[in-house]
This record gives C-alpha cells, sequence and structure tokens, in this order.
C-alpha cells in the first residue's frame, strides 16, 4: 500500500469509526469506536504511515496492495 491509498484507508475508516461511534446505543461500544476514530486520526496527522506501519497477517491470510 502506498502512502496515498494508505492515507485514504485512514481516512475512510476514521470516518467509519466515527459513524459508528454515533449509531451506537451502548456508550462503551461507543467510546471504543471514537477511540479508534482518533486513532486514525492520529496517523493521518503523521502525514506518511507508511514507514510506522506495517500489515500484520494471521497464518494463510494474503494482503494485496
Amino acid at each position: 500500500m502506498n502512502d496515498v491509498s494508505a492515507m485514504e484507508y485512514y481516512r475512510v475508516r476514521e470516518g467509519r469509526e466515527r459513524a459508528m461511534a454515533r449509531a451506537s446505543a451502548n456508550p462503551k461500544v461507543a467510546a471504543i469506536h471514537f477511540e479508534m476514530a482518533q486513532r486514525y486520526a492520529e496517523l493521518i496527522a503523521l502525514g506518511s504511515v507508511s514507514r510506522y506501519m506495517r500489515v500484520v497477517t494471521m497464518p494463510g491470510m494474503t494482503v494485496s496492495a
């Protein structure tokens, strides 16, 4: 994944996590989604996330860029 696609991925994930936080009726679940959104926002703020992140897969999984 290049920096541009990584940044787009994190932007999309941040938005989805915020939406799930707002939609959750359970405050604990909402807090978890909000925290995840904040972490994605932090990654976006770093600018170039690819050098800080790596994809970890489970045995048998494949990842395509």
